[in-house]
């Protein structure tokens, strides 16, 4: 698989464990999710194809019985049933060469919150701060992992799998906690996900400016302090995940540091 030598030994532990902890600049994690994130991109393409294909080959296994069980209650010739044979035995050979082939593209998917949320997240701090902040994260998608295979994920208790600080330029301060459960009251096919963070600003460098919005504005000694948390039911089922609408999320941040005005002194 040449995409997945592209991948240095880092990038290609992270696909095996899907997690990882450390400090970088906020432009360090950017090159290293943007990679993984084209990589998972070309494999649920490789992936949908795959499952394509061998759809395709299994239901000719089943026309192929179909064809020798009526052969044989009308009595078919012994050339039909060689055909309809023969093209049971290739199909089941490209059917079992198809799957072991799209195995390995099977194990290397990543879930979608990281090209979905976690990279447009990078991208956006990069804007505000040029990239050279440094940046605490870690991310745990293992549990996430788990449940693709389930097909009820019913009473599945809340797991983090993303959280972050940074100190953004101009004393900014970002803290942000993601995580995913489905309490049994939503579909028991899909996560409810819950984000909670918090924007602190330097409380003498800057003031409110009379800007509200969904979300508690706290005032202490010399911290501004806005913060926000909500939850969102997914819009697909786990494999097919992409996490929080990151949309709504940077609507929200914008308008989180709005509220808040540089003061002149």
């Amino acid at each position: 698989m040449d995409r997945y030598k592209e991948l240095n030994s880092e990038q290609q532990k992270f696909l095996h464990e899907l997690k990882i902890q450390g400090t970088r600049s906020i432009d360090g994690w950017h090159s290293f999710f943007r990679r993984l994130a084209i990589f998972d991109k070309e494999g649920d393409l490789i992936r949908s194809s795959g499952c394509f294909l061998t759809a395709f080959f299994g239901i000719v296994i089943l026309l192929s019985i179909g064809f020798i069980l009526l052969l044989f209650i009308q009595g078919g010739r012994a050339s039909e049933y060689i055909i309809a044979a023969g093209a049971m035995a290739l199909s089941i050979i490209f059917f079992v060469v198809a799957k072991r082939y799209f195995k390995q593209y099977e194990n290397r998917d990543i879930p979608n919150p990281i090209r979905c949320f976690l990279l447009p997240l990078l991208e956006l701090l990069q804007q505000q701060s040029a990239g050279q902040s440094e940046m605490k994260l870690w991310v745990d998608l293992k549990p996430m992992h788990d449940l693709f295979d389930t097909e009820k994920v019913k009473n599945i208790n809340r797991f983090n799998y993303l959280t972050v600080s940074v100190n953004l330029s101009d004393s900014r301060i970002l803290d942000m906690t993601v995580g995913g459960y489905n309490d049994g009251t939503a579909d028991d096919n899909r996560l409810t996900h819950s984000i909670d963070f918090s924007l602190t600003f330097d409380g003498n460098r800057y003031k409110l400016s009379g800007i509200k919005g969904d979300f508690e504005i706290l005032e202490e000694k010399d911290k501004i302090i806005l913060k926000n948390e909500y939850e969102e039911h997914s819009r697909e089922v786990v494999v097919d995940d992409p996490g929080l609408d990151f949309h709504r999320f940077d609507r929200t941040f914008i308008a989180m540091q709005d509220a808040v005005k540089i003061s002149h002194l």
